[in-house]
């Protein structure tokens, strides 16, 4: 490995599987635990939502997500729609 990788790759290489690439990228990470420390010094503000509100909707992901992904095919649709008539949607 090279000796020009970064300092957070080399940290999280040190704890866990890594793999980098020859143009020293990392390809591979074992274990994502790494990534939680690094952000966890990130400030959030509270949830707006109630624990109630915050439970339904973890229960009802799902559907929400088939909702979504049906309107972001819908807009796929129509952007290609008006680029094959050279106008911008």
């Amino acid at each position: 490995m090279a000796n020009n990788i970064g300092t957070a790759a080399m940290e999280a290489q040190e704890e866990q599987q890594v793999q980098i690439s020859d143009d020293d990228e990392i390809l591979d990470v074992e274990d994502d635990s790494s990534f939680d420390s690094i952000f966890s010094w990130r400030p959030r503000p509270p949830s707006s939502l109630s624990t109630e509100k915050e439970e339904e909707i973890e229960k009802n992901l799902k559907t929400y997500s088939y909702k979504y992904e049906a309107e972001d095919q819908d807009t796929l649709m129509f952007s290609m729609r008006g680029s094959d008539k050279g106008g911008r949607f």
